[in-house]
């Protein structure tokens, strides 16, 4: 495989997740993951976590060179790819703890990058259950 797609989302209330679904070059789902959080979590904390979900993924790919994780999430996004300040305490540890992730990237192209609700994989299969 030369290059996947992973799309990542998180959602907060009532029940706090994060998904991914990994898709090959053609568009084939490969892989879909779920994790569950405690209840508290906000939204922007299971979007974060869904994203640091995609980047485990990732590492572990050693014959892929080219990443695009995509989210619905512009605030996550933006934070990520230095348009945005990370103000929130809570954010700040998981922003801090995605560009190091990173980093230990740096071996592959990997690019983050936002898309409308409606064209996220992760939080279309999320909301219909299918995750």
């Amino acid at each position: 495989m030369k290059k996947i797609t992973i799309y990542f989302d998180g959602s907060g209330y009532p029940n706090p997740k994060s998904a991914i679904v990994i898709a090959n070059e053609k568009g084939e789902i490969i892989k879909k993951d779920i994790n569950f959080h405690p209840k508290g979590t906000t939204s922007n904390e299971a979007e974060y976590l869904g994203l640091i979900m995609a980047l485990e993924e990732a590492k572990k790919m050693e014959n892929v060179k080219n990443i695009d994780i995509i989210g619905d999430s512009q605030l996550v996004v933006r934070q990520v790819n230095g348009l945005y300040k990370t103000q929130h305490p809570r954010l700040q540890k998981l922003n801090k703890k995605v560009i190091s992730m990173l980093k230990e990237l740096n071996d592959k192209n990997v690019q983050i990058k936002w898309v409308r609700r409606e064209n996220n994989l992760a939080g279309i299969l999320l909301e219909k259950g299918k995750i």
